[in-house]
This record gives structure tokens, sequence and C-alpha cells, in this order.
């Protein structure tokens, strides 16, 4: 099989202070537009923003790109598209590029959403009938009702990233590079993208991710590569590479510390449901878990029934900024259905060492049938806790004619409660 993307050994050289040099400035745009390789010692100031990176990839190949920001990641991305100029290095690719880095880059503020989407849809060289059918699939993914003739200008943040996803996904494109974009819009338009991501590699096309949603990385690319101060520090399966850079990362917020050596907190066995099953036993340790329906019969849960869902932990530290997520997934797929977050009810934020129950009350479930699970997900601020599922659930018909969907928010109650 011929590989559609081969990268070999390219680098990309930047300055940290362009302006303050402007012989080093008419180099650097020299070499840029003629693309003229530059010998490895580097001048004053500059600095490897990707260094000796390699991959070659084939069709319907799905890699992930991980690492901190500033490791290369997005400077990558925007070589292979063309965008830019590698100083060093060779890549050759075979198959039709839709970069999605700067969504809605090209679109004219003047126009309407609908003229905006004309407009690609010529660029790209498509007729006018396949166009007439493709404007109206981006309408619909859009979502965006009446505003689609409204002029650009008067738009969103959000508006424009759904018309700019939408006009990008439908392109038909061989290789897709994707910087950032699964997070855009709100949470149901974002699960909408990463449908439709998933059904384009599906399709065979080719996919090069960059995202810090690693539970995305792992769902969408069985392979990943992390960077680091651009250059490849591990290759490998997306669930090993990603557990081996969380854990290499929270030991190294002062990069003059030593991380000293300690267990893997981070698991990648039977990870479907989200980024990973994490348990650190030296900060929290969860004592029970009740589940159970607010209808008459508690051993089902009927669709229009409700739940009630006791926490009891014990914490062991005095987190600054305490919260607890409960994520509801599908069984069969891992697709994330809903949260419900003790940010919206004011529970946590800093709290003491102690034993504590957390009950939170899901006054109607309202979800399709079939079998789900949940998952609590403990957080001091931003760093994990506890993330593991507590229960599964089936949900089955109380008889009553309904059709329930995906959901954004449950109709919920969650209290806090410290017990000794």
């Amino acid at each position: 099989m011929k590989p559609v993307i081969v990268v070999s050994n390219v680098s990309k050289i930047y300055s940290r202070r362009p302006q303050q040099n402007g012989v080093s400035s008419v180099r650097a745009l020299f070499r840029e537009i003629f693309a003229i390789r530059k010998a490895a010692e580097l001048e004053s100031n500059e600095f490897y923003a990707v260094k000796d990176l390699s991959m070659v990839l084939n069709k319907g190949d799905a890699v992930a790109l991980v690492g901190r920001n500033g490791c290369g990641k997005t400077t990558t991305l925007r070589m292979i598209a063309g965008l830019i100029k590698p100083d060093g290095g060779k890549i050759v690719i075979d198959g039709r590029i839709q970069p999605l880095i700067a969504l809605g880059a090209g679109f004219n503020a003047e126009l309407t959403g609908r003229e905006n989407i004309v407009n690609a849809c010529a660029l790209q060289g498509i007729n006018r009938v396949k166009s007439n059918e493709i404007v109206e699939e981006i309408e619909g993914f859009a979502e965006l009702g009446d505003f689609i003739s409204s002029p650009l200008k008067t738009y969103s943040s959000g508006m424009a990233a759904r018309l700019g996803f939408s006009v990008a996904a439908h392109m038909s494109p061989d290789i897709m590079l994707i910087d950032e974009i699964l997070g855009v819009g709100d949470f149901s338009f974002q699960n909408k993208c990463y449908q439709k991501m998933c059904e384009l590699q599906n399709r065979g096309i080719t996919i090069i991710l960059v995202s810090h949603s690693h539970n995305r990385v792992i769902q969408m690319c069985e392979k990943a590569i992390w960077l680091d101060r651009g250059v490849v520090k591990v290759v490998g399966d997306s669930k090993s590479v990603v557990a081996e850079y969380l854990n290499f990362s929270e030991g190294r917020d002062n990069p003059l510390t030593v991380p000293k050596p300690e267990k893997k907190k981070y698991v990648v066995d039977n990870n479907k449901y989200g980024d990973f099953l994490y348990t650190d036993e030296d900060k929290i340790k969860i004592n029970s878990v009740s589940v159970v329906g607010t209808g008459r019969d508690k051993s089902v849960i009927n669709v229009h029934d409700g739940l009630v869902i006791e926490i009891d932990f014990t914490l062991l530290v005095d987190p600054r900024n305490f919260n607890l997520n409960i994520v509801f997934y599908r069984a069969v797929d891992g697709y994330h259905m809903t949260k419900i977050t003790s940010q919206n009810f004011k529970v946590g934020g800093r709290t003491n060492s102690g034993r504590y129950t957390i009950k939170t009350i899901v006054n109607e479930l309202n979800l399709s049938l079939g079998n789900y699970v949940i998952l609590s997900a403990f957080f001091d601020g931003h760093g994990f806790l506890y993330r593991n599922v507590i229960h599964a659930l089936n949900v089955v018909s109380d008889g009553k004619v309904t059709f329930p969907n995906s959901i954004l928010e449950l109709n919920a109650q969650m209290e806090m409660m410290q017990t000794s």
C-alpha cells in the first residue's frame, strides 16, 4: 500500500525575537519563500519548534499528536498542510488535504453563511449540481437556523466555528488535519462533530489529530506521538502513550525538580468511557456507592423514572478546589451522553479532609432505552483524585409513548454532607 503521508526528518526553526534581528528576519523570510534548507547550527535567539520528526501514514490511519502547549504539534500540522515550509527534511503527500486548523479561514464577514458555503464549494471546484446538495447538507449540520441567511459579521464566535467545521467536514478530503476543533460549540454540537469525524474515519480518510481531550485521542486514534519541545519522545498505541505522557506531566510542573519514582496511577485497561480510570489512594478513599431508581420498582430504571446516587468517601487531603462530575456513557460504544457537575450546585470548592457523602438526585432520566454506565470523577482543580465506573444501568420502557434523545442537561440536584 502506498503511503498517503511521508514525513522524513522534518525540522522547523523559529526565532524568539525576530524583530530585534533584522538580518535574521530577512534570512528567515527568504528561507520560507524559497524553501532553502539551513544548516544545523542555530543562530542567536533561534530554537527548534520541531526537530527531526518522521512518520508514515497509510490510508485510513488515525494518529494523534499529544504534548504540552508549545511542543510543536500545531507547527507539525501547518507544515504537513503546506501553510509553512520546513527548514529541513521532506514531506510527501498523496491526496487532497483538508486542514481544520483555523475554522472559518477564508470566510468573508460581509457575506451570509449560505454565501460563504457556496464560495467554499466553488473554491474546491465542485460543480453547481453537487454544490447545491452539499450546501443543504452543511446548513443542516451547522444548525444555524435563520442565521444562515445573515452576514457572518453578526455571528458569535461559536456560530462561526459551527459553520467552519461544517464546511470543512463536508469537502470530501483524503486527509484531515484536526487541531483542537472538536471543542467547538455547545455540548451537543461537540458530540455531533465527534460522530462526524468517526464517520469520515470509517470511510478511509487519514486523520492527524491534535487535542488535549485525551478521551477523544484514545477513542479516535489507534496510535499517538508524544512531542516534547519539538522532539519525538514516545511513539506507540494511543492508550499507553497518553498514559505515559500524563504520568510524566504530573511530576514536571517544576522543571528544576526531578520527580520521585512512583507507581503509575493512570490505568489504561478498560477505559472506553473517557480519559482514564484513575485512583489516588493517598488522597481519597471511596467507601461505598449506592444507585437506586425513584420509581415503584427499585430494581429497574424506567425511562421516565429518576435516580438517587449516593457516594460515601473519605478525603485524606485538603483540596483547594474540590469538585465532582457524574457522567453517563452509552455502554455499547462509550458515547458520552451527558454529565452532572458539582460546579452547578456550589458543591465543593476549598474543602477540609474528612468523611463525606454526596447525594445526587436525577428527577427524570429520559435516556433512550438501552444499557449505560455511570462514572464518577473527583477533582482537585483539574487534577484527578478518582475516576471510575460506579454503576451499570439498564433503561427499560414503562409503557408510555416517549421519544427521548441524547440530552444536554439532566434535571438534578446535588448536595454534600460531612459525616465525620
